[in-house]
């Protein structure tokens, strides 16, 4: 079953104890950063589906797209939502720092996993207990830059 809607990425996973979701804020599709454009988030997501397929831990997933448009209010506004309405069992994406700022209250309130992705600033994995960085951080690649200009 799958659905699209214009504005968050997400996951959900139907089993046998109800459905829950994952979903994803993924990085703004405007501006600067539509170097990471939608093109490449969906051709992503169909790549992990065609090579692990559509079922985690048993259960089916659905890929739901939507769009912060770097905006942290509604980043917060569209992560609450999920949490709220759909139920999601985790947030992740977060294309800049104050998106991600934004939304690590709505994560430890419902104590919600939080994947950031790309935001970078250190102290977002300090916002709540429940963020994890899959990238890289500024002091991080301003070393690696360093180290071969020096």
């Amino acid at each position: 079953e799958d659905r699209a809607f214009e504005a968050v990425a997400c996951a959900r996973t139907r089993g046998e104890f109800g459905s829950q979701t994952v979903d994803d804020v993924p990085l703004p599709r405007a501006g600067v950063l539509r170097l990471v454009d939608q093109d490449m988030i969906d051709a992503a997501i169909k790549l992990f589906l065609a090579q692990n397929g559509a079922r985690v831990a048993g259960r089916k997933l659905e890929v739901i797209i939507k769009d912060d448009a770097g905006v942290p209010d509604t980043t917060r506004r569209l992560a609450q939502e999920l949490v709220v309405n759909d139920k999601v069992v985790a947030l992740a994406g977060f294309g800049i720092t104050p998106s991600a700022m934004a939304t690590a209250p709505i994560a430890t309130q419902s104590k919600t996993p939080m994947v950031v992705m790309a935001a970078a600033t250190s102290a977002i994995t300090e916002a709540s207990p429940f963020v994890v960085r899959t990238s890289f951080t500024l002091p991080q690649a301003a070393v690696a830059l360093l180290r071969q200009v020096a």
